[in-house]
């Protein structure tokens, strides 16, 4: 498909303007790799992160081009080719994905620390005094993105068990994420009661 009408739905073409930044760009380097006329090489590997996959192209594609799995597939084939290894990035995702992301216990840990830091005001005075300014341009970045961490964590506001209101249709289990127990609790709660009020019994494990 060339049609393009996925092109006013995608928040990096809508930045950029840029048809490689968009969904069909991304179609065409993929299949250029697919079919062997490109290498997988780090322009390669970096567009495709640079995707954000909110996957908004597949509600416009008239055709239903499945863009998710392609995108997937894209993403391994990225991670396959090393294009992007480096000393740094592989420290890194060791220290986010392997160790910090893969333990609740420690990524709500780092989630009460940031709490304290935004509620304490200390946020604000850092962004307000300029503070950020003296530290490298990506750590500046990295602070900008910092999410607002709940007052409450999912496993403080939904039972382990929560019964159906009503006849029980169905049993069915909510796992209440990593990033999303931590910004989004409420919408986790909200989704547990929403569930139990369609006649669900919600098993939410605590880990």
């Amino acid at each position: 498909m060339h049609c393009g009408l996925c092109l006013p739905t995608c928040p990096t073409y809508d930045a950029t303007k840029s048809e490689r930044n968009s969904p069909r760009g991304r179609i065409a380097l993929m299949r250029s790799i697919a079919d062997g006329r490109l290498e997988p090489t780090a322009t390669f590997a970096e567009e495709m992160y640079f995707c954000l996959g909110c996957l908004a192209c597949m509600t416009a594609c008239p055709a239903g081009v499945n863009y998710a799995e392609l995108f997937e597939h894209a993403r391994a084939e990225a991670e396959e080719s090393g294009a992007l290894r480096s000393p740094k990035r592989n420290f890194l995702r060791r220290l986010t994905m392997g160790w910090l992301f893969m333990d609740l216990r420690r990524l709500r840990l780092v989630g009460s620390i940031i709490r304290l830091y935004q509620r304490l005001g200390l946020q604000r005075l850092v962004r307000g005094a300029g503070v950020m300014n003296i530290f490298p341009r990506r750590l500046q970045e990295l602070e900008a993105m910092t999410p607002r961490i709940q007052p409450r964590f999912s496993a403080q506001m939904i039972a382990e068990v929560t019964p159906a209101s009503g006849p029980r249709k169905y049993r069915v289990a909510l796992l209440t994420g990593c990033a999303q127990d931590l910004m989004f609790s409420d919408v986790n709660r909200d989704t547990a009661e929403v569930l139990a009020r369609n006649g669900c019994e919600v098993f939410t494990p605590a880990r």
